[in-house]
């Protein structure tokens, strides 16, 4: 989106650099390439815990005003500290000496190579496959994920630099705060998009692994609770849905080729149109092709509707129910979208529908049984 200059929504999610373990290696990286950037290496310097306390903070940023140094200078004279307790100038220490480790490498490694090998050292890593729980495990993922960017990257311009890379960055986020996001494309997960509806829909990431997501193995149970998420996908399409898969991606850090979603399968060829889709440009630096599938759902015929996601199917949104006296004019909560107003209804009992006006999003098209709308 941000590279074809297209508005979006982000519903029910942070932004990605604007979270806290994207925030804290991009700290680590910008120190690394300036070590006066006194804001980035104060983020950093305790992070993970390396006991340094706010009063040894403070004795360290004394010592780097009375000698006219950075903190990072400061950090390397820690020894000169006397102030200072043991386990406090230890960290300190380590901070410096793999500070002075990496800049020294710079010259002889790849933008690519050098962030890998500094993010593992830094440590925050293990620290969150060793708390094991889903937040733990989605921060490790999401810093696996920058390290994918910037390999990426890399791999497409074999000239960039780590400077290039977070000048980008950094645009990125400002791109983020700009425009009008009333008309704008709605980016949401599946659980988000329960009870919406859209003109038009496109459900990516359609690959093994991915969708349904598994590691190396995955349950009846589980296949099942992530089928019935597709299903409630693909019903948010009011006249376009297009599925797509990529034939490769970086995942982790590695260049992948994955293979089609066994969901797209299940809907029967006899309502696809397949095309392939020449994607350029992939990177935020540099270009390449890539093909991508994109397989749009066909509307069958009329004599084929009957048996077309009709009751048949089961029943994956029936936990919703409809609010009493819901008219025009009423002020409703949506748990994603937050405080609007309602413009219109239409239709009776289990299909009533209604556009309502958001404050955040705009106007919205909305099936009234799944929308768990509150009237105020």
């Amino acid at each position: 989106m941000r590279r074809n200059n297209i508005p979006y929504v982000l519903v029910g999610g942070t932004p990605f650099y604007q979270r806290k373990e994207i925030k804290d290696v991009l700290g680590y990286l910008r120190v690394l390439i300036n070590p006066k950037d006194t804001e980035s290496f104060l983020r950093i310097i305790n992070y993970p815990n390396r006991g340094i306390g706010d009063v040894s903070l403070g004795r360290l940023k004394t010592f780097a005003e009375k000698n006219e140094i950075t903190l990072l200078e400061a950090a390397g004279r820690a020894g000169e500290i006397i102030e200072l307790t043991d386990a406090s100038r230890k960290g300190i220490l380590s901070v410096a000496n793999l500070f002075n480790k990496y800049i020294n490498l710079r010259a002889s490694l790849s933008t690519s190579e050098l962030t890998r090998s500094f993010v593992d050292e830094i440590g925050i890593l293990p620290l969150f496959k060793e708390e094991a729980t889903r937040e733990s495990i989605a921060r490790w993922e999401n810093v696996q994920e920058l390290l994918s960017a910037i390999s990426e990257a890399s791999d497409n311009n074999p000239e960039l630099t780590l400077e290039m890379f977070l000048e980008d960055v950094a645009l990125v986020s400002d791109i983020d705060e700009l425009g009008d996001k009333h008309n704008a494309v709605t980016l949401m997960t599946l659980h988000s998009a329960k009870g919406l509806e859209f003109p038009v829909v496109f459900i990516t990431g359609l690959e093994e692994g991915l969708f349904p997501f598994y590691n190396s193995s995955i349950d009846k149970k589980e296949l099942e609770e992530e089928r019935r998420l597709y299903y409630v996908g693909i019903t948010r399409a009011e006249q376009k849905l297009y599925l797509s898969y990529a034939r490769s991606r970086y995942r982790f850090g590695d260049l992948t080729y994955p293979s089609p979603s066994r969901f797209i399968e299940e809907i029967g060829e006899e309502y696809l149109d397949t095309a392939v889709h020449r994607k350029v440009q992939v990177s935020e630096f540099g270009s390449y092709s890539d093909d991508a599938i994109i397989q749009k759902l066909k509307k069958p015929k009329r004599e084929e509707s009957s048996s077309y996601f009709t009751d048949a199917t089961p029943d994956y949104e029936n936990e919703s129910d409809i609010p009493k006296n819901l008219r025009a004019g009423n002020i409703v909560i949506h748990e994603a979208f937050g405080k609007g107003k309602v413009l219109s209804i239409s239709g009776s009992g289990e299909s009533t529908k209604a556009v309502v006006e958001f404050q955040s999003i705009g106007r919205k098209n909305l099936m009234v049984k799944y929308a768990r709308l509150k009237v105020l």
